[in-house]
């Protein structure tokens, strides 16, 4: 990245920290209250992998209003859950507007993630314009209470009270559609993300059940069968289990 975009992007970034309310606000998409070290912290994290041409698009009170917003959504989640919501923001309710509906989801990170959201969202037949996706190291208590996001790298708090965990926060903007069917995009994408987290929770017990069969099958062939297939399988078996293929429950 040139010298000049990096200050570009620095810029907005300070500029968005900037117009964050230190007081917490009521509606949908409103964080509460929030350090201004805090809020920087999580503009970078947030926004870390957006494209400067993107982000220097909007104005900073938007991309406040969007992170902020995010975070409040985020602020209760178990571990192991999914959280989603749509809807068509206004200034009046989320502090920004836009001519397209947000998705947003608050999940445990893991694989697929972005293609499932994507093709399921195509069901709408809705385009997307826009996704952020960062992937953040987050500190949680107990009860699923959302205590901060960590910088970059950071891998201890100073609370024992809390947990650490890494989440990925997924930020979608497609096709307008109608308030109707928000609830119907909301509860496809629980399935969908469902199923995801089942696949991914199976599938290093699958890796490992084919593993443990190429094993046998190379110390012992079984009655009947001639040791050269018995070896090809074997072969076979562990080229598949070194990420050759995607096991699915």
């Amino acid at each position: 990245m040139s010298a000049s975009l990096e200050k570009s992007r620095s810029d907005a970034l300070l500029s968005a920290a900037a117009t964050a309310s230190p007081a917490a606000s009521k509606g949908r998409g409103r964080a509460r209250a929030t350090g201004g070290d805090d809020v920087k912290v999580l503009l970078h994290s947030y926004f870390r992998l957006v494209a400067t041409e993107d982000l220097i698009l909007r104005e900073p009170a938007e991309l406040a209003a969007i992170a902020l917003g995010h975070k409040a959504f985020a602020q209760h989640r178990q571990v192991g859950t999914t959280s989603v919501r749509a809807f068509n923001p206004s200034t009046d309710v989320d502090g920004w507007e836009s001519l397209h509906t947000v998705v947003q989801i608050v999940t445990d990170d893991m694989p697929f993630l972005v293609d499932s959201v994507v093709s399921a969202l195509g069901g709408f037949d809705s385009g997307v314009h826009l996704i952020i996706h960062p992937q953040l190291n987050v500190a949680r208590s107990m009860t699923g209470e959302l205590d901060s996001v960590l910088a970059d790298g950071e891998t201890t708090v100073a609370n024992p009270a809390v947990g650490l965990g890494r989440e990925s926060w997924m930020h979608l903007e497609i096709d307008r559609l109608p308030d109707a069917s928000l609830t119907e995009v909301e509860s496809r994408l629980r399935q969908v993300l469902g199923d995801v987290r089942a696949a991914v929770e199976d599938w290093p017990k699958m890796r490992a059940h084919a593993l443990t069969i190429a094993s046998e099958l190379k110390s012992a062939t079984p009655p009947g069968t001639d040791p050269h297939q018995a070896r090809e399988v074997s072969r076979f078996l562990e080229w598949l289990a070194h990420n050759n293929f995607t096991f699915l429950g």
